[in-house]
């Protein structure tokens, strides 16, 4: 998927089974994306590099993980659709 900063997705079906179907409909705003792994220390001691995420796992490599504006947790790119 790998969508820029600014992108409107919105929640898949899978997503919705695990966050809840309050989320259903909700337009998320794309406000960070990552595909590599750094410890929370690391991470927030070098300002958020852009590309890294603490919650990213390695064992997905390639795999985009985003931050949105309208929710407080990160959602995997299977987790979204596009509007």
């Amino acid at each position: 998927m790998n969508v820029s900063i600014g992108a409107k997705l919105t929640m898949s079906k899978d997503a919705l089974d695990n966050y809840g179907e309050s989320y259903q409909g909700m337009v998320l705003t794309v406000i960070s994306k990552a595909n590599k792994y750094m410890p929370a220390k690391q991470f927030y001691k070098q300002g958020q590099p852009k590309g890294y995420h603490p919650g990213y796992d390695d064992a997905i490599p390639g795999m985009w993980l985003y931050d949105f504006a309208e929710i407080d947790f990160s959602l995997y790119e299977w987790e979204l659709n596009h509007i």
